[in-house]
């Protein structure tokens, strides 16, 4: 498996409506685990091996988009913390574009997998037909 090196970058999106607030509630302990989670991400072909990142479209085209799992806390796991993550990989670039960064108490939904995608399709028309 080859490890290229993925530049990382936030959609907007993703900071205004998400990030916002997992920095106000996390206050100082937010950055750090945070600029970790990016810099896994920029190995992202390490980190598709890992329990946590779930593929969710056809890994055989050149977008392909993952659902991770991250945490914040030392004390917690990726799993329980709740805390997700959207990205979309382009393969061909070489990019991880972060569009959604949510825990599960975000959710409006009963069922999380179709509220996300709704979200994503609805914010980002160019990954509805990736869906």
């Amino acid at each position: 498996m080859s490890t290229n090196q993925y530049s990382v970058s936030t959609e907007s999106i993703a900071e205004k409506r998400y990030l916002k607030g997992f920095r106000k509630r996390y206050k100082s302990s937010f950055d750090t685990p945070w600029s970790a989670f990016i810099f896994m991400l920029k190995r992202f072909d390490l980190m598709i091996e890992r329990n946590g990142t779930s593929p969710i479209s056809d890994l055989d085209n050149d977008i392909v988009i993952y659902k991770c799992e991250f945490k914040i806390l030392p004390s917690e796991s990726a799993k329980t913390s709740g805390n997700r993550c959207i990205v979309a990989q382009h393969k061909v670039k070489n990019q991880i574009k972060i569009l959604l960064v949510y825990c599960k108490n975000d959710i409006q939904s009963s069922n999380e997998t179709i509220w996300w995608k709704k979200l994503v399709a609805n914010y980002y028309t160019e990954y509805s037909d990736t869906l």
